[in-house]
């Protein structure tokens, strides 16, 4: 994969359907506004006058607006924490050492992110959004520029990607081709291990 000179992280990918690629760009303008505004609170631009008052609206946004069909789908197959299986997930979780249940796949809901979690996530991020443009046919690139390391990971803006129906082909940070891992997640293990008020072993 050769790679774009540029002084910005990125992520490569391709798209088959031209409305989702449109409806991707104008979510991350909204994304783009959003997070430079939620910045200026988190990092002040200027904190010379303390007692001066930041009078920053963020604004309200319905992003569920900006979905294409295939994108609500998407964001359809996600894990339900509230419900009787999220609830056990979560127990689980608390019986578990933090040592295994950070690296064990047993812990990766399964389905995709949910878009409150993409949204929070990327807006969270100590990372400036850039810019999201075509390159060629059917082929584009979404730029970043993270203030320190680490940064937050770059796994939102790839469910962001994804949910869009475009397939990643090159993330320079990663330096590959992302992949979701998969969820070993079992729910009737789960729920013996909670019954017993154990925690997952390895």
């Amino acid at each position: 994969m050769k790679q774009l000179n540029t002084p910005y992280f990125y992520i490569l990918f391709t798209y088959s359907n031209k409305e989702s690629f449109t409806n991707l760009q104008q979510i991350f303008r909204q994304l783009q506004h959003t997070k430079s505004l939620t910045d200026k609170i988190n990092f002040p631009e200027d904190d010379e006058d303390e007692s001066k008052d930041r009078e920053i609206i963020i604004p309200t946004v319905d992003w569920n607006n900006y979905l294409t069909p295939y994108a609500k789908q998407w964001f359809t197959n996600t894990f339900d924490f509230q419900s009787e299986e999220g609830k056990v997930y979560l127990r689980l979780r608390d019986l578990t050492s933090v040592a295994i249940r950070s690296y064990n796949t047993f812990f990766i809901p399964p389905g995709n992110w949910s878009l409150d979690s993409v949204i929070e996530s990327i807006l969270a991020c100590e990372y400036t959004l850039v810019a999201l443009e075509q390159l060629e046919t059917n082929k584009a690139v979404l730029y970043y520029d993270p203030w320190v390391a680490p940064f937050g990971g770059v796994e939102s803006l790839w469910q962001l990607i994804w949910a869009f129906d475009c397939q990643i082909v090159y993330d320079f940070y990663l330096g590959g081709v992302p992949s979701a891992e998969e969820s070993t997640w079992n729910y009737d293990l789960a729920k013996q291990l909670v019954e017993q008020n154990r925690g997952l072993s390895n």
